[in-house]
């Protein structure tokens, strides 16, 4: 199960294993970008599904943004 490794300016992935963990690592902004529109979970490390979380959690305030 990978990990995210958390930098001053950004993250790595280590160890990437599932398809999602291997995207994360070669593209990590488009990634987290796509899967921010994404209804689906993420059954990874801890620091992967914050990513995730955070890129859905992105996506729905710009959501309710525009609809305001």
């Amino acid at each position: 199960m990978a990990q995210a490794i958390f930098l001053e300016k950004g993250f790595y992935i280590e160890d990437p294993t599932t398809e999602f963990e291997r995207a994360l690592k070669d593209a990590p902004f488009r990634t987290l970008y796509e899967q921010g529109f994404s209804s689906e979970t993420v059954n990874s490390d801890v620091s992967v599904a914050y990513l995730f979380n955070l890129a859905q959690e992105f996506v729905s305030a710009l959501k309710k943004r525009w609809r305001n």
